[in-house]
């Protein structure tokens, strides 16, 4: 059980679902947020899961082997998982038939994202759009804020970013296997590109947070800082990534607020 709960990877999922409930608190409707917010978690679930079971020979290289000795099992975990996404769909239609116009592409997204690893630009990418649609539901009740659109431009800059922090700690095991940046364009381009990254976050967040501590100063253009001026190391990005998820609740708690 403790393999399967891990598989799931549930603090990313549940973030997502947090990120669609706040795209609701800023559309003042935090009353039709429920359905939409589970159907995130578990379609993101399912994408982590199904993720493992694809990758599960390659994954041994990372001493998960769970999925590869297991992988009867595993793939019944996965079918299980997609059946709740499946169902998880008829409600969320009873509240608002149009809310399936981004559920079904977010799970086509999961269902898709292990075969595509291999096309240039698409595994982030995929990533980004996946939480960028988490934050859109309000958008289909007529809400046009924004607020809301600065919202969900900053979660696909977040994602993208937070996967190029992954693909640099997986380099060495993902080599050949799965498109980066690192791979595609070099260290120094895809380093150039998370910090563009990271400043336009920290710009956007200072128009927005003037009458707050300058927190975001110091989690994402210090973060830069380290990025642009440090020695590349799994250690400098082990850093990074914790400050940046701070970064991130930061960002949540925020747009909450506003």
């Amino acid at each position: 059980m403790k393999e399967y709960i891990k598989a799931m990877r549930l603090p990313a999922c549940i973030f997502a679902g947090l990120t669609t409930l706040v795209s609701f608190k800023l559309a003042h409707n935090l009353s039709a947020c429920v359905w939409p917010a589970i159907s995130t978690v578990v379609i993101f679930i399912a994408t982590m899961v199904q993720n493992d079971l694809r990758d599960r020979f390659n994954d041994r290289k990372k001493r998960k082997v769970f999925a590869y000795e297991h992988p009867t099992e595993f793939r019944r975990f996965t079918i299980l998982i997609w059946l709740v996404v499946f169902l998880s769909c008829f409600p969320l239609a009873m509240k608002n038939p149009l809310y399936l116009l981004i559920a079904v592409p977010s799970a086509l997204i999961g269902l898709a994202y292990s075969e595509l690893e291999k096309v240039p630009y698409l595994p982030n990418g995929l990533v980004a759009i996946a939480m960028g649609l988490a934050a859109a539901y309000p958008i289909l009740d007529g809400f046009r804020g924004i607020f809301l659109w600065i919202f969900i431009v900053i979660m696909v800059i977040a994602m993208y970013f937070r996967e190029i922090l992954k693909d640099y700690e997986d380099r060495d095991i993902d080599q050949g296997y799965k498109w980066t940046l690192w791979q595609g364009h070099g260290e120094s381009r895809a380093l150039g590109i998370a910090v563009m990254m990271l400043i336009l976050i920290d710009r956007i967040m200072e128009i927005l947070t003037l009458p707050v501590l300058f927190l975001h100063k110091e989690i994402f253009f210090r973060s830069a800082e380290r990025l642009f001026i440090s020695e590349l190391s799994p250690e400098i990005i082990g850093e990074i990534k914790i400050r940046f998820d701070i970064g991130l609740v930061l960002i949540l708690l925020i747009f909450a607020g506003l």
